[in-house]
């Protein structure tokens, strides 16, 4: 009977890492933010053209990296974006 049981225990602990080393990972984008909308602010509008005057410091958030893809109205949650640039 343990014998049994410790069988069952290596091929679940076998098929969980394998199912974890074989899941898919998120693709992470890079858009140009042209404006911020919604009702307090909470997209960001987006672009893939680039900003030349885009950097890494400044008030003003001009780059995004995001695994989301734009709504109809070129739009990305803020929630769902990690800020890559700024302009002053």
């Amino acid at each position: 009977m343990k014998r049994i049981f410790l069988s069952i225990v290596a091929a679940v602990a076998i098929f969980g890492a394998s199912f974890a080393i074989n899941s898919p990972k998120p693709v992470l984008a890079d858009f140009t933010v042209t404006g911020e909308t919604g009702a307090s602010n909470e997209y960001y509008t987006v672009s893939t053209t680039p900003d030349p005057d885009c950097q890494e410091t400044g008030a003003q958030v001009c780059k995004i990296s995001t695994s989301a893809t734009p709504d109809a109205q070129g739009r990305i949650l803020k929630s769902q974006a990690t800020v890559t640039g700024r302009k002053p």
